[in-house]
């Protein structure tokens, strides 16, 4: 009588079979998993980026300065600081604006009762975490001539020859840098914001 079953050297095979199928799976299993998550977080950076880019896009857009009073634009080129119009509100028909980075958070400095002493403060607002760079560009022109720089102070008339008679440039380039939790990926983000003349 003949005894059925496996032989040793054919479990072994099997075994060995098994144990590269179960290495492959894993192996595109991780993969996988790997990339949907850098999808997600790329997927995060571009959403904050789309969200900061729109807030500081709207408000920059609204500047407004007076030549010799108190209400100016002035910026550098990693900080802005502005007045804008506040609709819908109780205390005042202007408010502060300003955005600069601090410790890898971009910061949006609001206040409501404006003193027209644009600094950073304590009570500012983190409008983006995981924001490693901000920079902005100031364009104007000279005669037709396109110039950019990357300061501007409306109070200063070091840009007579500019066409604008309200001192703001005529657009604002702004460019921000996001990167993951890790800070092992970043992006940059760019867009122009073309100023209203008031």
């Amino acid at each position: 009588m003949e005894k059925k079953g496996f032989t040793i050297t054919e479990l072994l095979v099997a075994l060995a079979v098994l144990a590269v199928i179960l290495t492959s799976a894993f192996t595109v299993f991780r993969s996988a998993s790997t990339a949907w998550l850098k999808g997600e977080a790329r997927n995060q950076r571009y959403q904050q980026a789309r969200a900061i880019l729109e807030r500081v896009s709207s408000e920059v857009t609204s500047s407004l300065v007076t030549r010799r009073g108190p209400v100016y634009f002035e910026g550098g080129p990693d900080k802005l600081f502005f007045v804008c119009p506040l609709p819908d509100t109780q205390t005042s028909d202007l408010c502060e604006v300003g955005y600069y980075l601090s410790d890898g958070s971009l910061m949006r400095h609001y206040e409501e009762d404006p003193d027209f002493v644009l600094l950073e403060s304590d009570e500012d607002e983190v409008l983006g975490s995981n924001v490693t760079e901000l920079k902005f560009e100031y364009h104007y022109l000279t005669g037709s001539i396109p110039l950019q720089t990357d300061d501007w102070d409306s109070r200063l008339d070091r840009y007579p020859e500019d066409s604008r008679p309200d001192g703001l440039p005529r657009a604002v380039g702004i460019r921000i840098t996001v990167s993951d939790e890790a800070r092992r990926e970043s992006e940059d983000f760019e867009t122009t914001v073309y100023l209203q003349t008031h």
